[in-house]
């Protein structure tokens, strides 16, 4: 990815950035989003560790390794889980058979999924916004931005449990549509946000810096 974003840098310089874009935009989402997604999921773990016993995690950490050991049956694994669970077990489960479907290429599996979870009144608040953050990311490359940025406004509002990562969402965007003015409004505030995790600030400075003349 270094060679990619030094290339991104000198074409911002040169005002090439749609060739640019057309040429290595999906890979730029795909290693900045993959980052996000792994951040997310650790802290949606934590937050739903947290808050039930320990009996009733045992067989996400189960599938966790079940399905590091067999990623090709991954999907599935998580699958059986959420069949056999409570809602927001359940729901974590099918978070995780999701992201097992994207790494597989799966993508309207996975997005579909996503859209079950964002739309279960039964499951938590905060894991519903978590599904719908996923469902963004999945669709960042080829999706309209417009709907996108449309799904990402009421994640980015303050007080908003996944608001960084929304917003770092939402100059991505900006940075697929050649606004670089915007994303580095978006990656400027970002990176002196004392409420944003370490990561994103790390990733913001980063994006920053690559589209910054």
């Amino acid at each position: 990815m270094t060679d990619i974003f030094r290339e991104v840098d000198e074409a911002l310089r040169e005002d090439r950035v749609k060739a640019i874009w057309n040429r290595h935009g999906k890979l730029i989402i795909a290693g900045a989003v993959a980052i996000v997604v792994g951040t997310a999921a650790v802290v949606g773990w934590r937050s739903y560790s947290q808050s039930q016993a320990q009996s009733q995690t045992r067989a996400l950490v189960d599938a966790q390794q079940q399905a590091a050991a067999d990623p090709k049956n991954a999907a599935s694994v998580y699958a059986a889980v959420a069949a056999d669970s409570s809602a927001d077990r359940a729901a974590l489960a099918r978070l995780l058979e999701a992201r097992a479907n994207l790494d597989a290429g799966k993508r309207d599996e996975a997005g579909k999924i996503y859209q079950q979870i964002a739309g279960d009144s039964g499951v938590n608040s905060v894991v519903r916004d978590l599904a719908r953050l996923y469902s963004v990311m999945a669709r960042l490359d080829d999706g309209d931005p417009a709907a996108l940025n449309g799904e990402l406004e009421p994640l980015a509002a303050d007080g908003a449990p996944w608001r960084a990562e929304a917003r770092e969402l939402q100059g991505l965007l900006a940075l697929r549509q050649k606004d670089t003015a915007k994303a580095r409004e978006i990656f400027e505030a970002l990176s002196k946000d004392p409420a944003s995790s370490p990561g994103v600030r790390s990733r913001a400075e980063q994006l920053l810096s690559i589209s910054s003349n």
